[in-house]
């Protein structure tokens, strides 16, 4: 459970420096989530922490679509209370890679941090300076799934 940001996202004037500072939580899990409401509820609250959530499921006969879901692909994931603003969770279940080798397993498992990174930097409103000191362009601004019409 994510109770609050790290230290380094309390202070305002370190969210620049925090683009770069990040905090992967890797979680490696053969079974459900027994809250889900509540899971969805601490991910979207911790979306704006320079903060990317990994989730490697393992075991052959698990239900993962709990874990689909909170990898935020097909939209953004709703809270008690609001929208994400950003994707922050990639899973991956370790049987379609089990046979595939440790760099391909590797690859998709770090594969959306790089935007993860870049997302987080346009929330806060700071440039990202590639490897050379040159400014980068910045990233298009998440699309918000439509808010669904009240009936």
């Amino acid at each position: 459970m994510i109770r609050r940001p790290p230290r380094s996202t309390l202070s305002s004037s370190s969210a620049a420096s925090d683009v770069y500072k990040r905090q992967v939580l890797l979680i490696i899990t053969d079974g459900e989530i027994t809250d889900m409401d509540k899971t969805i509820n601490e991910i979207v609250a911790a979306d704006d922490a320079p903060l990317s959530i990994v989730i490697v499921g393992v075991g052959n006969g698990c239900d993962f679509s709990a874990m689909d879901q909170l990898d935020g692909d097909g939209g953004f994931l709703r809270g008690y209370s609001r929208t994400s603003r950003r994707d922050i969770v990639q899973f991956v279940p370790f049987r379609t890679f089990a046979n595939a080798g440790s760099e391909l397993l590797a690859a998709e498992v770090l594969r959306e941090i790089p935007r993860q990174v870049e997302d987080f930097a346009m929330l806060k409103n700071i440039k990202v300076v590639n490897n050379v000191g040159q400014p980068q362009q910045q990233p298009q601004q998440p699309q918000q799934p439509p808010a669904a019409p009240i009936v």
